[in-house]
């Protein structure tokens, strides 16, 4: 089956073109070898049939990330397909750069201008015939969130062909690049590509160059990038895009004509006060204040109450415990199904318990964080989809900088206030791994799920101002701290700040809508059974006794260094399988004195100290699990030590500064 790719620049609709072209029903899976996941579909047009993949947003051909990594692996693996290169009709000529660049891997293309509507609202005109005259390949003008020339785009690509073979400005560039083309053997598919590619140095080009001309050819190349880059003061890496950017520049001249923009618009007005530095920050509070109220409030109060307290708990869990007892023979009742119908779950059955399977762990997955990081995704959505989202990475960007990390880090970070497990996912997108590795460190220490945070904001509500004053700032400079040290300590590299600014826009409730269920599938799909796979260790745990042994041998750093209640010390190991039984388990042993609202400071202490320790805890096992999916086991269980450390420091440090002022 032939294959169209569809590449773009991050932002620029693709997603929105691929459900326009295919249609709902894709297959979403991991890229083989990565934890990058990519989208495909099978597409007919006329008697010819496709397989459409949607491809990671990308600058330029050569990846400066994981997730452009993949874009890379799949445009070279792929010689024969046709390439959609999606441009943002508003960016003309960012969207013909990637053009041009993808122009060298020789593979026949065609060019949608996505996003026409909000370009001609821009005063932006074109001359579409003119730029398919100089670019040789079909152009086509759409509006892929209302199916605007979608008909046009599939006739287009039965008439895709290769862009005429691109050559360089720079003839020094130019001559490098065919000294090098002239090495690779010439039935190689891609050859141009992978010699350009290999000019920067791209480790992939030269693996696969190394592969079909064997070691010899590596330093011949090496030698030609060294002569080439001495005739340069900057760097090839960036010469390269350069050529191309500037062809783009002129190209786009030559096709565009701008009608005086009409002033005043309100969105306009609103995208610049968003990222104002100083009426920035009461939209940016506003915005999260609105988040938490309808995540927080509505999503992890009275969602949660409905799907936990009524649906599970009085129609699901029962339906289910009822089935096992009919279907299961009666030896085995008691290793799956420990409670009788309608009574209190007591003891370690493998299905119906304490740490059962579908008591426990379907009921947390489902009914307890499937509401709330539903609700945050059509919260996220619908930051995305109004262009806010990379507003609000602008402003926390000079504040990431002490931590050694840019505004981009905001996007997994806020995530991570929905399902911290989801959110470690998601930091792929940011470019270098010491950034990846640094995030995910900060979301298991001191970022709390929608859960958690609504049972301390709970608890937190019977104390005074002050106590919440000090349970944020000591939260929050745990992970300034954290950060700061840990961009000294990780290897690596942090990547340069630079994000598309999009218009503010109305959202649209079907993007909302397919955004936010494609990504309840992603939960359903992925974090599920690791929340199974959880509950099942704590089974076993439990089952043979380890849960007391390591509750025991807890006890005494709970009462000795964070002068907490004994019985404090089961809530904190049952925070690792949830974050918010955790929290729970505190507000059931502070219970007399939260609800009789006569805290004294002994109390209110020890109740701000365990709030501060259970924030910095260890993350929940689901996400445990998801580290060691994306980082490996080595460095999950370094994150899981460092985190339990600083917890314990912290909440010891804490409580004796509070006790030193006389708290």
């Amino acid at each position: 089956m032939d294959q169209i790719l569809l590449v773009g620049n991050p932002n620029v609709g693709k997603s929105a073109l691929f459900s326009a072209l295919t249609g709902r029903y894709a297959t979403i899976s991991n890229y083989p070898g990565t934890t990058v996941e990519i989208s495909r579909a099978e597409l007919a047009i006329g008697e010819r049939r496709f397989e459409v993949i949607d491809t990671p947003g990308t600058t330029t051909l050569m990846a400066q990330s994981e997730d452009q990594a993949v874009t890379e692996r799949i445009l070279l693996a792929n010689p024969t397909a046709t390439i959609t290169c999606v441009v943002d009709a508003r960016q003309l000529r960012r969207g013909l750069a990637l053009a041009l660049s993808l122009a060298d891997l020789g593979a026949p293309m065609v060019v949608a201008l996505n996003m026409m509507d909000e370009a001609r609202e821009a005063g932006y005109e074109y001359d579409v015939a003119k730029l398919e005259q100089l670019l040789g390949v079909p152009v086509v003008e759409t509006v892929a969130v209302t199916k605007q020339g979608i008909g046009r785009l599939r006739d287009a690509l039965l008439q895709s062909r290769a862009v005429a073979q691109p050559s360089l400005r720079s003839q020094e560039l130019e001559l490098a690049v065919r000294a090098i083309l002239a090495l690779i053997p010439a039935q190689t598919p891609m050859a141009r590509a992978l010699a350009v590619l290999a000019l920067m140095g791209d480790p992939l080009a030269l693996q696969r160059i190394h592969a079909a001309a064997g070691d010899s050819i590596l330093e011949r190349i090496s030698v030609i990038s060294r002569q080439a880059q001495a005739k340069y003061a900057a760097n090839l890496t960036t010469l390269l895009p350069a050529e191309r950017f500037r062809a783009a520049e002129r190209l786009a001249g030559e096709v565009t004509r701008r009608r005086p923009q009409r002033p005043g618009r309100v969105a306009d007005f609103i995208g610049r006060a968003a990222m104002h530095p100083v009426w920035g920050w009461p939209i940016l509070i506003g915005v999260l204040y609105g988040v938490y109220l309808f995540v927080g409030v509505l999503g992890a109060g009275e969602a949660v109450d409905f799907f936990e307290n009524t649906l599970f708990a009085h129609y699901i869990t029962p339906a289910l415990e009822a089935c096992l007892r009919f279907v299961l023979p009666n030896g085995a009742i008691e290793s799956f199904v420990v409670s009788a119908p309608g009574q209190a779950e007591t003891g370690p059955g493998l299905l119906i318990g304490n740490y059962g399977l579908l008591s426990m762990g379907l009921s947390y997955a489902v009914a307890i964080v499937l509401p709330i990081v539903a609700f945050f995704f059509v919260a996220f959505a619908l930051m995305e989809d109004s262009g806010y989202l990379p507003r609000l990475a602008v402003m926390l960007d000079r504040a990431f900088g002490l931590m050694g990390l840019n505004g981009k880090a905001v996007l997994p970070l806020v995530l991570g206030l929905g399902c911290d497990t989801m959110a470690t996912m998601t930091t792929r997108v940011l470019a270098t791994r010491k950034e990846r590795t640094l995030v995910i460190l900060l979301l298991a220490l001191g970022v709390p799920c929608s859960a958690q945070l609504g049972v301390i904001l709970a608890m937190m509500a019977a104390l005074s101002g002050r106590a919440f004053a000090i349970w944020v700032g000591a939260v929050s400079l745990a992970i300034l701290l954290a950060g700061a040290v840990g961009s000294r300590l990780i290897p690596g590299k942090t990547s340069d700040f630079v994000i598309e600014i999009p218009p503010v826009r109305r959202p649209r409730a079907k993007n909302v809508a397919l955004k936010t269920v494609s990504r309840v599938e992603w939960y359903l799909r992925e974090a599920v059974p690791l929340f199974m796979l959880g509950t099942a260790v704590l089974w076993v745990m439990d089952a043979l006794n380890l849960l007391k042994l390591v509750e025991t041998a807890f006890a005494p750093i709970v009462v000795g260094l964070l002068d907490l209640p004994r019985e404090t010390a089961e809530a904190f190991l049952i925070g690792f399988l949830r974050r918010d039984y955790g929290a729970a388990g505190l507000y059931h042993t502070f219970a007399p004195v939260l609800e009789g609202g006569a805290a004294g400071p002994l109390v209110e202490r020890q109740i701000v100290v365990s709030m501060v320790t259970i924030t910095l805890f260890l993350p929940c096992v689901a996400n445990f699990f998801m580290i060691i999916k994306e980082k490996g086991l080595k460095t999950a269980t370094a994150i899981s030590g460092v985190v339990l450390v600083s917890a314990i420091l912290g909440g010891t440090t804490l409580r004796l500064l509070m006790e030193a002022s006389g708290w």
